[in-house]
């Protein structure tokens, strides 16, 4: 896997899309990353989505 942060970020993008939240999803994928790979997803996520994480969850 070649950008690492860009794939759990598209993951974090599939389990906030649509009606409801795929939270087990979500979790995982924030609880496995330790803090220094989730700014760089938070970076790619905001790459993708063109808003910030934190506001999407909110």
């Amino acid at each position: 896997m070649r950008n690492r942060p860009g794939y759990f970020a598209s993951q974090l993008k599939k389990a906030l899309k649509g009606i409801g939240t795929d939270e087990d999803e979500l979790n995982r994928v924030v609880i496995s990353r330790c803090e220094v790979d989730m700014i760089q997803i938070k970076e790619e996520y905001e790459t993708i989505m063109k808003r910030t994480l934190e506001k999407h969850v909110e």
